[in-house]
């Protein structure tokens, strides 16, 4: 076992004793009568024993907690579930159901499943913030702050991104949003500050745009190029649908933006040959190159 391992295994055995104890404390308003102080000496080697058998047999130290997901915290209750129902069974077949407070196990349960999931979460929340942040000042100091557009699910998996990578190039200085009812909220402790039509007026301090609403319409996306372009900050985006094929949206699938994002459809392939065929050695008149797409042709 790895020396985090045995670590969190000890602390383990510390949340199931204190929050048995926590549980009888409750139970009588903080003062124990002396005979259920005995029931709670004899209970606490069995309850913290099994429990860590089922956190190990169940691999839950093979887990990686500075990535915690919802399926983690799953598998917490159902281990906490699984160990509580063997410790109860034992009880029930030992004692009866007699000489011991009932509500106790009625308590634990909740108490152990709180404290067992807020270890991992913190855990989670140093690597996700303190631990970068002690990373960085010995590290690259010069992270770029990045404003992003599109506070939905493609901001927020970039957003994880950037929080849970040490070596990237960016730090999120917030987030722009359409969307009135995510405005002034909290999207991974950064705020979402405005709508795009006052993108150019932003105060705040930052270095690059990055659009991560992939799905818009063509016309929706030269009104956020043009609003870009107002800032004069650079702006990227992150690629379409169909684009990806299957693939992933990540940092590295970043680019700048292109012609076929303001058209807001799949580019049309042209026969190269026959264009020349009927335009090569002629002087060619362009309408509408005042537009965004005749800008970016």
């Amino acid at each position: 076992m790895k020396k985090k391992d045995l670590i969190l295994l000890i602390f383990d055995a510390l949340t199931v004793s204190g929050s048995l104890y926590f549980s009888f404390l409750l139970r009588f308003e903080f003062d124990i009568p002396q005979n259920f102080e005995s029931v709670l000496k004899s209970w606490l080697p069995w309850f913290t024993i099994s429990h860590l058998f089922i956190f190990f047999v169940s691999e839950m130290y093979d887990m990686i907690w500075r990535f915690t997901s919802l399926y983690d915290l799953y598998a917490i209750v159902f281990s906490v579930f699984i160990s509580c129902s063997i410790n109860y069974l034992g009880i029930f077949l030992i004692q009866g159901d007699e000489g011991y407070p009932r509500s106790v196990l009625v308590l634990f349960p909740i108490f152990l499943a709180i404290f067992s999931i807020a270890s991992r979460l913190s855990i989670r929340v140093y690597y996700s913030h303190y631990y970068k942040s002690s990373f960085m000042s010995n590290g690259n100091k010069n992270k770029k702050r990045l404003l992003i557009i599109g506070a939905g699910k493609t901001g927020d998996k970039i957003a994880r991104e950037i929080f849970n990578s040490h070596d990237n190039l960016y730090s999120i200085a917030g987030f722009i949003d359409d969307d009135p009812d995510k405005q002034g909220a909290f999207l991974h402790g950064k705020k979402i500050l405005c709508g795009i039509n006052k993108l150019p007026n932003l105060s705040i301090q930052y270095d690059e745009i990055l659009i991560t609403t992939p799905s818009v319409s063509g016309d929706k996306m030269r009104n956020i190029v043009e609003a870009c372009k107002k800032t004069g900050k650079r702006y990227k985006t992150v690629p379409g649908i169909n684009e990806l094929i299957g693939g992933e949206i990540n940092l590295s699938t970043v680019r700048d933006v292109s012609y076929v994002d303001l058209l807001g459809r799949d580019e049309i392939k042209l026969d190269l040959n026959s264009i020349d065929n009927l335009l090569g050695g002629k002087r060619i008149l362009v309408t509408g190159a005042g537009g965004s797409i005749g800008m970016e042709l």
